[in-house]
């Protein structure tokens, strides 16, 4: 699955707009199809295709930057770690913060819809 696929999974077409389930436990909580269409197009923006991509090359060309200051400023070669290490971390931070930007529209939104699966059914 692609990850905009994942992302619309947990949405559910209503007539008021749609339902987000934050867990496959919770209920459903109302979001606005503007509300919607803003976050499944910033989504798409940072987690589809060219989202990706222009993350890997953020990273390559990070990586790329870092190899030519260390040759030629003579810096410490575990630097290279640390650099790495943060631009990946960066790279999650960012992806995890536009993921949960549903949980954050509705956090303080009533449930008002049931779990889409019943308990015995898990």
């Amino acid at each position: 699955m692609d990850p905009v696929t994942i992302f619309t999974s947990r949405f559910q077409k209503t007539d008021e707009g749609y339902l987000f389930f934050p867990t496959e436990k919770s209920g459903g909580k109302l979001v606005t199809e503007e509300e919607y269409e803003r976050a499944l197009a910033d989504w798409v923006r940072v987690g589809g295709k060219s989202g990706i991509w222009r993350a890997v090359a953020c990273l390559v060309m990070l990586i790329l930057v870092w190899m030519f200051a260390e040759n030629r400023f003579g810096l410490p070669h575990w630097w290279g770690n640390v650099v790495v290490i943060g631009g990946v971390a960066s790279a999650m931070i960012w992806f995890i913060w536009w993921s949960w930007a549903p949980r954050r529209i509705t956090k303080n939104r009533p449930f008002i819809a049931a779990p889409r699966f019943p308990v015995s059914d898990r």
